[in-house]
């Protein structure tokens, strides 16, 4: 009954504001309306009527019918709302009484939803899918690719040349007869392929010829000379710095075209003999850093293992331990890592973090210590992948955790790379077959 009385209160209030308005907004229209008029009769009755007179009634005039005009618009959609009959529910006092028991509430059946597909991310120490193919020309030391549908791998002996448009079928490339080929890279930027080795039939032999460079794709090479006979053992490009640096046994060269050699100033020295290259550092892998413009090689023998340079001039020997065979960058993790006998990784190239990897590739070098042989990068996997050539694989998709994989088929694994043409990893050796990774 409260509520009733509060209501017709309200609305009889709202009435009276309403009625007010009218009778003002009434008022206003014929003030305004005889404004009006008497304007006009001054004009029309007035020989010389003053234009201020006019101009000043006239504003007065249109203002009071204008403002009339509105508070009778206002008032017309007022009165219609307020003529709406407002009725309210009367309350209705009931005895109080005991809720009866209810019944159990069921809950309606959930429908289960589908899993979400999203992007595929590894969890840590996720597996890949490897599948081998033979191929009596597939034995490899160091395979590269451009953006056309092009592979290139090199090996030792004769025909160390071959070439492939799907990374499964491979063939000779005749142009190239023998040779002790290492390591193969590809410049975009000049659109050739450099690689490097030996122009010898027997590692270690000493040669003036050990580059050698295609500009159609892998069809013919010309053979370069660099300001040491010696073997060379690992090449790559930097389109920062816009040059190829190539590594080999105590040296180190760069070339802007694949030409013409120039000699790096002179590298860390071994302090101490290790057969079977004595005093001697054999440089066996370099990468480059976008990222940090930074050059990382590394070795597997002397007392200098790692060493690094913004321009492949000038080197800086970083302290570490271990042995090592191959380094990488990774762009997304922003992380270099290299593998040998541990893995080490580092942010800067300065400071690095020794991890030990699974055992692998026993007895396959004179100081009979674990060896991986190459690690690659995937940007599509967001994941690392080593080879040792004791028939091993292992991946991680941080640097640090890693598993180990067992390859298809039995090979000493020399090299793998990711290849972004067939969004794979490619894996090869010194067998006659080799294996392409993708994600289980």
């Amino acid at each position: 009954m409260g509520d009733n009385i509060i209501g017709v209160s309200f609305k009889e209030k709202k009435d009276s504001m309403e009625t007010k308005e009218k009778v003002l907004a009434f008022s206003l229209l014929i003030v305004g309306l005889g404004c009006g008029v008497f304007i006009v009769d001054y004009y029309l009755y007035k020989k010389r009527p003053y234009k201020f007179v006019l101009f000043v009634g006239g504003i007065i005039s249109l203002t009071l019918l204008v403002v009339s005009i509105l508070f009778l618009n206002k008032n017309f959609y007022l009165g219609k709302l307020s003529n709406t009959p407002i009725t309210t529910a009367p309350v209705t006092t009931a005895p109080v009484t005991t809720a009866p028991t209810l019944a159990p509430v069921t809950a309606a059946p959930v429908t289960t939803l589908a899993p979400v597909t999203a992007e595929p991310t590894l969890a840590p120490n996720a597996l890949l899918k490897w599948v081998s193919y033979d191929n009596i020309q597939s034995k490899m030391h160091c395979i590269a690719e451009d953006n056309n549908n092009t592979f290139i791998a090199v090996r030792h002996g004769l025909n160390p040349i071959i070439k492939s448009s799907d990374g499964v079928t491979w063939d000779i490339v005749e142009s190239v007869l023998y040779g002790y080929w290492k390591s193969i890279t590809w410049s975009k930027d000049l659109d050739i392929f450099c690689a490097v080795g030996s122009g010898t039939m027997a590692e270690g032999l000493v040669s003036a010829n050990n580059v050698i460079i295609s500009k159609d794709k892998g069809e013919t090479w010309l053979v370069q000379t660099t300001p040491f006979g010696v073997e060379l053992t690992s090449v790559v490009w930097s389109s920062e710095v816009g040059r190829f640096v190539a590594f080999g046994i105590d040296v180190c060269v760069w070339s802007s075209d694949g030409i013409i050699w120039t000699s790096s100033n002179e590298l860390p020295k071994s302090n101490y003999t290790l057969p079977p290259y004595g005093n001697t550092i054999v440089w066996r892998s370099v990468t480059w850093s976008p990222k940090l413009r930074l050059f990382c090689a590394v070795s597997a023998n002397g007392s200098a293992r790692l060493i690094t340079s913004p321009y492949g001039i000038n080197w800086t020997k970083i302290q570490t331990t271990g042995l090592f065979t191959s380094v990488t960058w990774s762009p997304k993790l922003e992380l270099f890592c290299a593998v040998g006998t541990k893995v080490i990784t580092s942010s800067n190239g300065i400071d690095w973090s020794d991890l030990e990897a699974p055992p692998a590739d026993k007895d396959r070098w004179w100081d009979n210590t674990d060896q991986w042989s190459s690690v690659a990068w995937s940007p599509d996997f967001n994941l690392f992948v080593a080879v040792s050539t004791d028939n091993l694989i292992m991946v991680s998709p941080t640097g640090r955790d890693w598993k180990l994989q067992i390859p298809p088929k039995i090979n000493s694994w020399t090299i793998v790379i990711w290849s972004s043409i067939l969004n794979k990893f490619v894996a090869g050796g010194r067998e006659n077959n080799f294996m392409i990774g993708e994600l289980a």
